[in-house]
């Protein structure tokens, strides 16, 4: 009776019954140390991974010359709408008010970059995006969110599959430009919305960006309250209106992508910086061990040619 209950349980787990069945598992791993070579050959790849780091970290630097001085150029571009729009809040932890929201037509554009490795650029973006959604949903607003840019998409898609109507890819290829930026506007203009928010980064420094929100309010109400300096007749009052909201947009864009871009820029700097101080790092531990391995390997060797040397005086 108890061979056969043995037997029965040797047979269920077969994996845990005797070092002998252990051993004859496939697929078994023995952690070890690592060998001299093994070391070296990681030293090489992190070496080679700061030489490029640092490589891409230059080039960044170039980029954010010119996308400064495009931004110095546009950034007073839209200043007309911005007097009759509402000012750009900076959000703090994400947070935003959005209560002046409440029971509109909302229409959220978030401005990512399509590449990686700018550091966490694209995501406090989404965070914003993510935390004003919420906000409105718990007040029985749903928001639409418009996505420019390739890594905005996989940061909302999760949450937000159902409430995303479009999204602009290869918009980076080259730099920003009002071109790009009016014909993205009239893609904006289609969507139904009574207000809408521009969500990107502003640049400040070379170490420092600003996560900003832009309200650009629909302009199809009286055109006397949104230019009360001007006169506008009642029989060309649609066509005017729908002409200026498309500049509006096409601007409050234009300015929010230079933005976007230096900020960007400064990011991947910042990013390819700490990668190469952290291979660099890794590069000292490695040699390090290295070196411990080395000098240990060398110290065996002595001292088995002088045991080898001492036994033969010995022997004779």
């Amino acid at each position: 009776m108890l061979s056969v209950q043995a037997r029965a349980v040797s047979s269920a787990f077969p994996k845990t019954v005797g070092c002998i069945a252990a051993q004859s598992l496939p697929n078994t791993q023995v952690r070890t140390m690592a060998t001299e070579k093994q070391l070296l050959n990681r030293i090489g790849s992190l070496k080679n991974m700061a030489k490029i780091t640092k490589s891409m970290k230059l080039v960044s630097a170039a980029k954010l010359k010119s996308d400064q001085k495009r931004l110095d150029g546009g950034k007073h571009f839209a200043q007309f709408v911005a007097s009759i729009n509402e000012p750009d809040y900076f959000t703090i932890n994400g947070n935003f008010d959005v209560k002046d929201a409440v029971g509109k037509k909302t229409l959220i554009v978030p401005i990512t970059s399509d590449r990686g490795l700018c550091g966490g650029v694209n995501n406090q973006v989404g965070k914003v995006v993510l935390t004003m959604h919420a906000d409105l949903a718990k007040q029985g607003t749903i928001a639409d969110v418009f996505v420019i840019g390739e890594k905005g998409r996989p940061l909302l898609r999760r949450k937000l599959q159902d409430n995303i109507v479009a999204t602009v890819s290869d918009l980076w290829k080259v730099p920003a430009n009002y071109s790009n930026a009016a014909a993205i506007a009239q893609e904006i203009n289609a969507c139904d919305f009574d207000k809408c928010y521009f969500v990107f980064n502003t640049f400040k420094s070379a170490v420092l960006f600003l996560n900003t929100v832009r309200p650009v309010k629909s302009l199809a109400g009286d055109a006397n309250a949104v230019l009360p300096e001007y006169e506008v007749s009642p029989e060309s009052r649609p066509e005017v209106m729908g002409n200026l909201q498309q500049y509006a947009m096409a601007s409050s864009l234009f300015t929010a992508m230079l933005e976007a871009a230096a900020s960007e820029q400064s990011s991947r700097m910042q990013a390819m910086e700490n990668a190469s101080k952290n291979a660099e790092e890794m590069v000292g531990k490695f040699t390090m061990k290295y070196n411990r391995a080395r000098q240990a390997r060398i110290t065996t060797e002595l001292i088995e040619i002088i045991s080898g040397a001492s036994a033969l005086e010995d022997a004779e």
